[in-house]
C-alpha cells in the first residue's frame, strides 16, 4: 500500500512517498541508487533480434536488455531510439522500473536533471510507478532524490530518502541511505533547516534537521561541537541516526581528540597590508576568545609578522621547529605561491589567498580566500537555477571590475549561458551611451530617424532596448551602481533583474543614499549582511567596529580558525558543507576550500538578507509585474503612430 503525505516548503508543495508493506510480508528493497541485474553476455543486436520473434510478453523484457547495453557501452542515442518505441501501458513486473531508470538517465542526457525529474514526477509516470513493487519504488524514488540534489531540491531530496527509509530492511541499504539523507540536509541553508524544524510535526524529521544544523555549523571549538552531539543523542536515543550514526559524527569525535595544540598565523602587521593584516588577526582571536568561553583545551596561537619574516620556505620551517601542528596564512598571492613551492606536507597550511592557477596545492596545503570568482559563480549558478539564460555584463576598467566581470563571464559559458553584450565604461560621461549601445537602443532610434525620412512625417515613438537578454550582472562599486541603476530605467531596461558583488555594499546603512540601489541582487559575506546575531554578539565585544571590508577580513580570521580542525572531515567526505560566517564552504579536490556567498538584496535603501529559494520567488513576482507594468504601459501609448519593435 502507498500512503501519500503532502509538506509544504518556501518553495511550494511538493511530494513525499511513504512505503507501508503488508503485515505479513517482509521485503528487502535494494538500496536507491542499485543498479540493474547484471546481463548476460548477449549484445544489444542479439536481444533486439530475439525480441522480434519472441512471445509478447518476453519482447518488451529484451528490448529494455538491448537499451541497457547500449547506454552502459554509450551508444546514447540507439538506446534512447528503442526506449521512445516502447508502449508504457504495457509493461509489467521488473520492466517498469528498469524502463523508468534508463529513460530518466536518457532526459537528463539530453536535457537536463529538472527535466528528467519532471517527467519522472508527471501522472502517466507516477500511474505507471504505483504498478510496480515495492523494491521498483524505492529504486526509482531513489532516482528522483538524486535528482533532486542535482536541480538545487536538497530539502527536498533529504524527506524523500527519510520517506524510504521505511522499507530498506538491509544494514548496509539503509547506511547508505541515511549517509544520503545526511549529504542533502547538510546542503540546505541553516535558516531554511532552522524554519523546516520549527514547523515540522514528524518526530524523525524533527531529528534529522537538529542533527543537520549541528553538523553544520563552524561556530566554537569542535570539542564544543562534539559535546552538543552527544546531548543530542542523549535527546533522541532510538532515532535512526542515533543508532547508525552518519560516518562524519564518528569522525568528528576523533578529530576533537586529535585537534593541532599549537596553530602558527603568518600575517602582514606592518606595512601597507597591516590593516587588513590586523582584521584577521582580531577574527582569529576572537573565534579563540569565544571558544574559550567553555572549558576546553584551546590550541596556542603564535603569530609571524610575514613583512619582517618575508622568506616564507625560511619561515615555514622557523614555525614547524617551534611546535607548530597547523598553520594559517600567508595573506598575499606571491607569499602563498612561495609557500606552496615550499611546505613539504609536515603540517598543514590553510593559506588565507590563492596561488597561480599554475600551481596546484602541495600536499596537506587548503587554499581559502575571499575572491571574486566566489561571488561570479555565485551569480552564473543562481540565474541559471532561475532559467536565465542571456546575460549583459556591464563593468569597469579597474582591476577589480573586470576580473569580477571575466570571473562571470567564464564560469557563466561553463554553465553554457550565454553573454549577449558585454560593456565597459571608463568615465560616468560614457557610460549612459555604452548601456544604450549594449541595449540596442540606438539601433532602434535609428530604426525610427530612418522612417521619419522615408515618409517625411514626425513621428511620435518608443524606442525599444533588445529582448533577447534575461538579467544584468554589474560588478562595480555602490557608486558606480547608483548611478548605473537608473540609467537601465532610463534606456527601458528598468524590468530586468541586476546581479552586483558585495562591493555594492558600503556595509553602513544609508537608505536615502542608496534607495537608488533598490532592487539590486548582491552578493556578500554573512558576517556583512547581519547574520548570525548570536555569534556575532558575543564575538563583537573582541574586535573593533569597521565597514564591510574590514567585517569580510574578520569573518575570513573567524572562518579560517574554525576551518583548522575540521579539514580532516571535508577530506573523509567530499561534498561536505559548513555555514561558516563567510558563506557556505566546501574543498573542492584540488585542495581549494569553496565559498558560496549569501545573497541580499536593496530594499528601501537597506541591505536585506535573503536565501536563495525566497529570491527565486521574489523575482518570479517581480518579473510578474514587470510585465503587467509593460501591459499597462503599452495600453497608454496606444495613440502614438510608431512602436519600434
Amino acid at each position: 500500500m502507498i500512503t501519500t503525505t503532502l509538506y509544504r516548503s518556501s518553495r511550494g508543495l511538493f511530494m513525499v512517498f511513504l512505503f507501508a508493506l503488508s503485515a505479513c510480508t517482509s521485503t528487502q528493497a535494494p538500496a536507491p541508487d542499485s543498479g540493474a541485474a547484471p546481463l548476460t553476455e548477449r549484445s544489444a543486436s542479439d536481444w533486439l533480434r530475439l525480441a522480434e520473434t519472441a512471445a509478447p510478453e518476453q519482447q518488451l523484457e529484451y528490448r529494455l536488455k538491448a537499451a541497457r547495453l547500449f547506454e552502459q557501452q554509450g551508444q546514447y542515442t540507439a538506446g534512447a531510439d528503442i526506449l521512445r518505441g516502447i508502449p508504457k501501458q504495457q509493461l509489467q513486473g521488473p520492466a517498469i522500473g528498469e524502463y523508468l531508470q534508463l529513460s530518466a538517465g536518457a532526459i537528463e542526457r539530453q536535457n537536463g536533471s529538472q527535466a528528467a525529474l519532471d517527467w519522472l514526477t508527471a501522472q502517466d509516470q507516477q500511474s505507471l510507478l504505483h504498478r510496480g513493487t515495492p523494491q521498483q519504488q524505492a529504486t526509482i524514488h531513489g532516482v528522483m532524490a538524486d535528482l533532486e540534489d542535482r536541480t538545487g531540491n536538497h530539502l527536498t531530496a533529504a524527506n524523500r530518502r527519510m520517506a524510504l527509509a521505511g522499507i530498506l530492511t538491509g544494514k548496509q541499504a539503509r547506511s547508505d541511505n541515511q549517509d544520503a539523507i545526511w549529504r542533502s540536509l547538510l546542503q540546505v541553508p541553516s535558516p531554511a533547516l532552522q524554519q523546516s524544524l520549527d514547523r515540522e510535526p514528524d518526530t524523525v524529521a524533527q531529528g534529522w534537521y537538529e542533527l543537520a544544523l549541528l553538523g553544520q555549523t563552524l561556530e566554537g571549538d569542535i570539542e564544543q561541537q562534539r559535546n552538543r552531539l552527544d546531548r543530542w543523542q542523549h535527546r533522541r536515543p532510538t532515532h535512526p541516526a542515533a543508532l547508525l550514526p552518519p560516518g562524519e559524527m564518528g569522525l568528528l569525535r576523533q578529530l576533537a581528540d586529535a585537534r593541532p595544540a599549537q596553530i602558527a598565523v603568518f600575517l602582514p602587521l606592518q606595512g601597507q597590508l597591516k590593516n587588513a593584516g590586523r582584521a584577521i588577526r582580531d577574527g582569529l582571536l576572537s573565534a579563540h576568545f569565544d571558544a574559550g568561553q567553555s572549558e576546553v583545551k584551546l590550541p596556542v596561537l603564535r603569530f609571524y609578522d610575514t613583512e619582517a619574516n618575508p622568506d616564507m620556505a625560511a619561515l615555514y620551517r622557523k614555525a614547524v621547529n617551534q611546535g607548530a601542528e597547523l598553520i594559517i596564512g600567508p595573506l598575499t598571492k606571491n607569499r602563498v605561491a612561495a609557500l606552496l613551492k615550499n611546505a613539504d606536507g609536515r603540517v598543514p597550511v590553510i593559506a588565507l589567498n590563492y596561488g597561480p592557477e599554475d600551481l596546484a596545492s602541495g600536499e596537506n596545503v587548503y587554499q581559502f580566500g575571499l575572491s571574486s570568482i566566489d561571488d561570479a559563480r555565485a551569480a552564473a549558478e543562481l540565474a541559471m537555477r532561475l532559467d536565465y539564460r542571456r546575460a549583459f555584463v556591464i563593468h569597469g576598467t579597474d582591476n577589480q571590475s573586470a576580473r569580477s566581470a571575466a570571473a562571470f563571464q567564464q564560469a557563466w559559458q561553463t554553465l553554457e549561458g550565454e553573454t549577449v553584450a558585454a560593456v565597459e565604461f571608463d568615465s560616468e560621461r560614457s557610460t549612459s551611451e555604452r548601456i544604450k549601445q549594449g541595449l540596442h537602443v540606438d539601433l532602434s532610434q535609428q530604426r525610427a530617424r530612418r522612417l521619419e525620412s522615408i515618409t517625411a512625417t514626425s513621428l511620435e515613438y518608443n524606442p525599444r532596448r533588445r529582448q533577447d537578454i534575461d538579467f544584468v550582472y554589474l560588478p562595480v562599486g555602490s557608486q558606480q551602481a547608483r548611478s548605473i541603476k537608473p540609467l537601465l530605467a532610463f534606456h527601458f531596461a528598468q524590468d530586468l533583474p541586476v546581479y552586483a558583488t558585495s562591493r555594492v555594499n558600503r556595509g553602513k546603512p544609508d537608505p536615502r543614499r542608496d534607495a537608488d540601489l533598490n532592487g539590486i541582487y548582491f552578493t556578500d559575506t554573512p558576517w556583512a549582511l547581519g547574520a548570525m546575531p548570536q555569534q556575532r554578539q558575543r564575538i563583537e565585544q573582541y574586535i573593533e567596529r569597521g565597514g564591510a571590508p574590514a567585517k569580510n577580513l574578520y569573518a575570513l580570521g573567524i572562518d579560517a580558525y574554525q576551518l583548522a580542525p575540521r579539514i580532516p572531515q571535508l577530506l573523509y567526505s567530499p561534498g561536505l558543507v559548513f555555514q561558516g560566517t563567510t558563506g557556505v564552504l566546501s574543498l573542492s579536490g584540488e585542495g581549494v576550500i569553496l565559498r558560496r556567498p549569501s545573497w541580499a538584496q536593496f530594499r528601501g535603501g537597506r541591505a536585506t538578507l535573503m536565501e536563495i529559494e525566497t529570491t527565486a520567488e521574489v523575482e518570479t513576482d517581480e518579473r510578474m509585474d514587470a510585465i503587467e507594468t509593460k501591459k499597462q504601459h503599452g495600453e497608454q501609448q496606444q495613440r502614438y503612430h510608431y512602436d519600434d519593435g
